[in-house]
């Protein structure tokens, strides 16, 4: 699930291996490396080939922004939000002292910022724009919402008697969004190009306000 969000297969690895170190279940770790490469390798991109691709593109169109020299890459969501993505180096500098005029201490200060963060920004782009678009969803929704409400990150929490009727309004404002074209929006914002094929468009989108489980 992680995947499209930008999770390295080490990483996925290395959860992996605490949920089994956790559950006292003896593994090699060959036998760890073997399945995080099936999973990876095979697996996913079977399974969710769009998503993928997408996150490949937002990945490649990280690095084609910042080749443009800009500094920071900034796009407008549907609900109205400006996000901008200003990821740098830091300039340290490092201290060496004593504690207590005993053992040796080395610091590192921050001491400002240096240029952009190339790298960062590559793997921060594909998670930060799902994350903005999950928080026009809830502008949308709660714009107008009346009745108690509470969110943490794209969780909501309401009264059991208000969720028939969040269920409904975040399934509608979700297909209305949806309707428009939000990558391509996004990508003429920034300056990139949506490659052909890259948007299947095959969802009846109206369909989700018919789903039992989507979302809550």
């Amino acid at each position: 699930m992680c995947t499209p969000y930008g999770v390295t297969q080490n990483s996925a690895r290395n959860y992996i291996r605490l949920a089994l170190k956790e559950e006292k279940r003896e593994f090699e770790s060959t036998d760890l490396t073997a399945i995080t490469n099936a999973i990876f390798r095979k697996a996913i991109p079977e399974i969710f080939p769009g998503a993928i691709e997408v996150m490949k593109w937002l990945q490649g169109s990280a690095l084609e922004i910042m080749d443009r020299g800009e500094e920071t890459i900034q796009w407008t969501t549907a609900s109205g939000f400006v996000v901008t993505q200003d990821l740098r180096h830091s300039n340290t500098v490092e201290v060496q002292t004593r504690l207590m005029g005993g053992a040796r201490v080395k610091s590192v200060i921050g001491d400002g910022y240096a240029g952009p963060d190339r790298a960062h920004h590559r793997s921060a782009l594909a998670p930060n724009v799902v994350h903005s678009a999950d928080a026009a969803l809830l502008h949308l929704t709660f714009a107008y919402w009346d009745k108690p409400f509470t969110v943490i990150h794209d969780c909501v929490l309401g009264r059991s008697c208000d969720m028939d009727q969040m269920a409904s309004d975040i399934r509608l404002h979700f297909s209305e969004m949806y309707k428009g074209d939000v990558l391509e929006d996004w990508a003429k914002e920034v300056g990139v190009q949506v490659p052909d094929g890259l948007i299947k468009n095959t969802l009846d989108i109206n369909s989700v306000n018919d789903s039992h489980y989507f979302f809550c």
